[in-house]
């Protein structure tokens, strides 16, 4: 069966009141859900014919990969909102360096490859989670704050957003 990294999610009622709101108005049903694997084209397209709006919950090891969901959604047709998985930074405000800018840049593709083949979407963007960024300084592999000395890249001039983890899609 599938893992919680390898499928489209597509509606649960547990969503941001805001965003649940926008989609009633747009008379989007909030009611079906539907699995795909996003390695298998066909049962994509078969999970995807079944909703209206396709959320993307894939990790980051997938993003790039959220390709194979924009071409099942081209081919289903029936789409009317396409969310991609967007967990972390607005890729089109930033201005990342390395090993960062490799992942940002996945991002931004996927994003243009929306827009290029006309799919409607929103992009769900949430920034950093204090919880996970803070901690560590921004070093996703530290267990633990540095003591002694903290790596700051760029020129040290960039502004930062987090955000606590229970305020998100509130």
């Amino acid at each position: 069966m599938l893992s919680f990294n390898d499928f489209v999610s597509l509606w649960e009622k547990k969503i941001g009141k805001t965003l649940e709101k926008t989609l009633i108005s747009q008379k989007i049903n909030l009611s079906r859900k539907s699995m795909g694997d996003i390695y298998d084209h066909n049962s994509l397209v078969e999970a995807i014919k079944k909703v209206d709006v396709v959320i993307s919950s894939v990790g980051m090891e997938q993003i790039a990969d959220q390709t194979k969901i924009i071409a099942a959604i081209k081919e289903a047709g029936n789409i009317k909102r396409f969310l991609p998985s967007e967990f972390g930074t607005d890729v089109d405000h930033i201005h990342p360096v390395e090993p960062a800018g490799t992942f940002f840049r996945n991002k931004s593709n996927i994003r243009r490859a929306i827009e290029a083949e006309g799919i409607s979407y929103t992009f769900v963007v949430s920034y950093g989670f204090a919880g996970y960024m803070l901690p560590s300084v921004g070093d996703s592999n530290a267990k633990v704050p540095p003591k002694e000395k903290v790596k700051i890249l760029g020129d040290g001039n960039c502004k930062g957003v987090f955000v606590e983890e229970e305020n998100i899609a509130t």
